[in-house]
Protein backbone atom coordinates (compact mmCIF):
# COMPACT_ATOMS: atom_id res chain seq x y z
CA UNK A 1 0.00 0.00 0.00
CA UNK A 2 1.46 3.33 -1.04
CA UNK A 3 1.86 5.90 1.69
CA UNK A 4 0.31 9.20 0.78
CA UNK A 5 1.69 12.57 1.73
CA UNK A 6 -1.67 13.41 3.30
CA UNK A 7 -1.50 10.73 6.01
CA UNK A 8 0.03 11.52 9.39
CA UNK A 9 3.07 9.34 8.84
CA UNK A 10 3.44 10.64 5.29
CA UNK A 11 3.41 14.22 6.56
CA UNK A 12 6.01 13.35 9.21
CA UNK A 13 8.22 11.74 6.58
CA UNK A 14 7.83 14.81 4.36
CA UNK A 15 8.91 17.08 7.22
CA UNK A 16 11.87 14.81 7.98
CA UNK A 17 12.93 14.85 4.32
CA UNK A 18 12.78 18.65 4.44
CA UNK A 19 14.97 18.80 7.55
CA UNK A 20 17.49 16.41 6.03
CA UNK A 21 17.57 18.45 2.80
CA UNK A 22 18.17 21.65 4.78
CA UNK A 23 20.97 19.93 6.70
CA UNK A 24 22.54 18.91 3.39
CA UNK A 25 22.42 22.48 2.11
CA UNK A 26 23.87 23.78 5.39
CA UNK A 27 27.02 21.71 4.79
CA UNK A 28 28.15 24.01 1.97
CA UNK A 29 30.42 25.91 4.37
CA UNK A 30 32.11 22.73 5.61
CA UNK A 31 35.72 21.97 4.58
CA UNK A 32 34.56 18.68 2.99
CA UNK A 33 30.96 19.39 1.95
CA UNK A 34 30.47 16.55 -0.52
CA UNK A 35 30.80 13.83 2.10
CA UNK A 36 28.30 15.45 4.44
CA UNK A 37 25.94 16.56 1.71
CA UNK A 38 25.77 12.94 0.58
CA UNK A 39 25.31 11.76 4.18
CA UNK A 40 22.29 14.05 4.63
CA UNK A 41 21.05 14.20 1.05
CA UNK A 42 20.72 10.47 0.40
CA UNK A 43 18.42 9.86 3.40
CA UNK A 44 16.41 12.94 2.38
CA UNK A 45 15.87 11.54 -1.11
CA UNK A 46 15.07 8.06 0.20
CA UNK A 47 12.58 9.45 2.73
CA UNK A 48 10.88 11.60 0.12
CA UNK A 49 10.84 8.69 -2.34
CA UNK A 50 9.25 6.41 0.25
CA UNK A 51 6.68 9.06 1.11
CA UNK A 52 5.59 9.49 -2.50
CA UNK A 53 5.81 5.96 -3.91
CA UNK A 54 5.53 2.39 -2.75
CA UNK A 55 9.05 1.06 -3.31
CA UNK A 56 8.46 -2.25 -1.58
CA UNK A 57 9.74 -3.54 1.71
CA UNK A 58 12.67 -5.54 0.31
CA UNK A 59 14.00 -2.60 -1.74
CA UNK A 60 13.69 -0.24 1.22
CA UNK A 61 15.61 -2.65 3.45
CA UNK A 62 18.28 -3.08 0.78
CA UNK A 63 18.70 0.69 0.45
CA UNK A 64 18.86 1.12 4.23
CA UNK A 65 21.48 -1.61 4.44
CA UNK A 66 23.55 0.09 1.73
CA UNK A 67 23.40 3.42 3.55
CA UNK A 68 24.32 1.84 6.90
CA UNK A 69 27.23 -0.05 5.36
CA UNK A 70 28.59 3.08 3.67
CA UNK A 71 28.31 5.07 6.90
CA UNK A 72 30.08 2.26 8.77
CA UNK A 73 32.92 2.17 6.24
CA UNK A 74 33.27 5.94 6.49
CA UNK A 75 33.31 5.84 10.30
CA UNK A 76 35.99 3.14 10.35
CA UNK A 77 38.07 5.07 7.81
CA UNK A 78 37.98 8.11 10.11
CA UNK A 79 38.50 6.35 13.45
CA UNK A 80 41.10 3.74 12.48
CA UNK A 81 43.95 6.16 11.59
CA UNK A 82 43.37 8.05 14.84
CA UNK A 83 43.53 4.88 16.93
CA UNK A 84 46.47 3.49 14.94
CA UNK A 85 48.55 6.66 15.44
CA UNK A 86 47.71 6.83 19.14
CA UNK A 87 46.19 10.31 18.86
CA UNK A 88 43.35 9.55 21.25
CA UNK A 89 43.19 12.42 23.66
CA UNK A 90 40.03 14.26 24.53
CA UNK A 91 37.72 13.19 21.71
CA UNK A 92 35.68 16.38 21.97
CA UNK A 93 38.68 18.53 21.04
CA UNK A 94 39.68 16.58 17.93
CA UNK A 95 38.11 17.05 14.52
CA UNK A 96 37.20 13.37 14.30
CA UNK A 97 35.28 13.60 17.58
CA UNK A 98 33.04 16.40 16.43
Amino acid sequence: MAMTVFSASGLGMLVMAGFLALAAVAQLNDPDPLVWMAAYGLPAVLTLWTCITDIGRWLWRLLCLAVLMSVGVFAVSVVYPTVRDGNIGNILTSEEGR
